[in-house]
């Protein structure tokens, strides 16, 4: 696996929530859109509004900022066999608090078919 650079311009997209049978992710976002002008959007799975704000990529650590705390670091990029794959941190903890689900992730697949940008 390659720990090779990513560019925000990269992770732009739209993504939906990949399926899981064994994580609680009821109460995470069904779709993430990550807009090329830095908006950030998060819908539930009934296509309400849940989160809008601005985004930006810190390419150092691959994870995705936000201005808001709870959203803040819990999307990342990850080296896979099949190259980048964005996903998304289960557990709204802090990464220092020990917990048994602060490093369980969903993946977030692209879906930049559904045209919104």
């Amino acid at each position: 696996m390659t720990w090779y650079p990513v560019k925000a311009s990269e992770v732009a997209g739209n993504y939906r929530r990949a399926s899981v049978m064994f994580l609680k992710v009821d109460s995470l976002p069904e779709r993430l859109d990550l807009q090329r002008t830095g908006r950030m959007m998060l819908y539930s799975s009934d296509g309400s509004l849940r989160f809008a704000g601005n985004w930006r990529l810190d390419e150092r650590e691959r994870i995705v900022r936000v201005d808001d705390p709870k959203w803040d670091r819990r999307f990342r990029i990850r080296s896979t066999l099949t190259g980048p794959r964005l996903c998304m941190k289960v557990s709204d903890l802090p990464l220092e608090i020990d917990h048994h689900e602060h490093d369980e992730e969903v993946d977030l697949v692209r879906d930049d078919a559904a045209g919104r940008e």
